[in-house]
């Protein structure tokens, strides 16, 4: 049974050599109030995929891992925000990759969205 029912991107900046992706995931049965976060950065080389602390994130992350292999080191958790506001923890983890192999990450990328972000 598929657990994620749709992700909604909120947000997708290109830059020079970095493309950001912010967005949320539809859960079937999400048993949090909030929604569930998605931060993505690709860059030649480098894919980075942040989410919300809680179970979703650790199956979004298992999610990823099915379609893009796993990563050189463990998922781990990393605290944000700025000083003066509530301070946000997250779930990180970072695939790897010879840049010149870019395009067909991002294949996998939109198999694990579900949709075509990069044609």
């Amino acid at each position: 049974m598929e657990i994620f029912t749709a992700f909604n991107i909120r947000k997708r900046e290109k830059r020079s050599r970095l493309e950001l992706l912010e967005g949320t995931v539809d859960v079937e049965r999400r048993t949090y109030y909030d929604p569930l976060f998605f931060y993505i950065r690709v860059s030649p080389g480098f894919i980075k995929l942040d989410t919300s602390r809680d179970f979703d994130g650790e199956r979004l992350i298992l999610h990823f891992i099915e379609v893009l292999g796993p990563s050189r080191e463990s998922p781990r958790i990393e605290v944000g925000g700025p000083m003066d506001e509530e301070r946000s923890a997250f779930l990180c983890v970072d695939w790897v990759f010879p840049p010149e192999e870019l395009p067909r990450w991002k294949e996998m990328l939109n198999q694990c969205l579900k949709q075509e972000i990069w044609p």
